[in-house]
């Protein structure tokens, strides 16, 4: 039973970071586009990206503080080195996940969910230098301010409570996904290549004028 709500704690936590990440990325588009555009490839509010990487930072990471705070007594230096750390670690880590899952996702479904090009130092439209320190500044927000908070607010909530929602937000995600996949699919088979037009032969020409 332990091992269930804990795993419902981290399915809960990557489903809140999800909705926080299309939130973001809502806001930063109206900001930037003048327009409100739908993020991510799911119909609900979900980003999962923001979500795996949130989870992996604390899985990952947050042995961070725990190691460099007994190193370094003074408490301003010590959260700055840790600061660095999250940030560098983060940054790779997050644009390592983007990478793979563009990838994947293109390879699987033939279309790309987001592109970088118009970014400066970019690679392959997958990643760029922007989006390293969106994630690095977030790694640091996640480990030093955000999850510790978070995971005390889950602590106080009822345990049945806790496995009821983690049940029914993956009931909800799981339709999700297949109703998002079989939307994939069906444009994919709607989508035809007309042959081109075969070009007129100079008799051809010839024999329209005479007529």
């Amino acid at each position: 039973m332990d091992v269930f709500l804990t795993m419902c704690d981290y399915w809960l936590w990557f489903v809140a970071y999800s909705i926080a990440g299309w939130i973001y990325e809502m806001l930063i588009f109206r900001v930037t586009e003048k327009k409100f555009v739908r993020r991510g490839f799911l119909y609900g509010p979900f980003c999962p990206i923001y979500g795996a990487g949130a989870v992996l930072f604390w899985l990952t990471l947050r042995w961070v503080p725990d190691v460099i705070r007994p190193m370094i007594p003074n408490a301003v230096g010590a959260f700055f080195v840790e600061g660095i750390i999250l940030f560098l670690l983060g940054g790779f880590m997050a644009c390592v996940m983007e990478y793979v899952t563009s990838a994947i996702l293109e390879h699987c479904f033939h279309t790309r969910w987001w592109d970088y090009f118009r970014n400066r130092f970019n690679i392959k439209g997958r990643v760029c230098l922007l989006g390293f320190t969106a994630f690095g500044a977030f790694a640091v927000l996640i480990i030093e301010f955000l999850q510790p908070w978070v995971v005390w607010v889950t602590d106080q909530i009822w345990d049945t409570a806790i496995m009821i929602a983690a049940i029914a937000t993956g009931a909800w995600m799981l339709l999700d996904f297949i109703f998002t996949l079989v939307r994939v699919i069906r444009n994919r088979n709607n989508v035809t290549l007309d042959p081109p037009p075969a070009k007129s032969s100079d008799k051809d020409r010839c024999a329209a004028k005479r007529a």
